[in-house]
């Protein structure tokens, strides 16, 4: 990972609530289980600073043969193509291993890359 993408990381292991927002231009990433679902829950900002590490914990995430996986965008505070190239191709993969990939709602700004894209129809959006 270049010196760059790591410096504007932190990756956390517990429920994004339980520590103050990351610094602009990072992103907080958190995993957990819960029954046979498991939850990436991303807060601050993915982009292409920070999109390898969240594929990285997306397909570790996938690894545990979940039935369902989903990414919350809730505390997103920006997303660029490079994040959503990401989940389009988390939601390929979803599709050919058989298990469910759904996006819990981001905010406006995170909600309007979808829109202008065209690719909202190509997720399940938990509300």
């Amino acid at each position: 990972m270049p010196p760059l993408a790591s410096q504007r990381l932190t990756e956390a292991m517990s429920e994004p609530k339980t520590f103050d927002p990351p610094a602009p231009g990072q992103l907080a990433i958190a995993v957990k289980r819960e029954a046979e679902s498991v939850v990436v829950s991303l807060t601050g900002e993915l982009d292409l600073a920070t999109v390898e590490a969240f594929d990285r914990r997306l397909r570790e995430a996938e690894s545990a043969s979940p039935v369902k996986l989903v990414v919350d965008l809730g505390r997103l505070a920006f997303m660029d193509s490079t994040g959503l190239q990401t989940l389009l191709r988390a939601a390929e993969r979803a599709h050919s291993n058989e298990y469910e990939l759904a996006l819990r709602r981001g905010p406006n700004q995170v909600q309007r890359v979808f829109e202008l894209t065209r690719t909202t129809e190509a997720f399940k959006f938990d509300d």
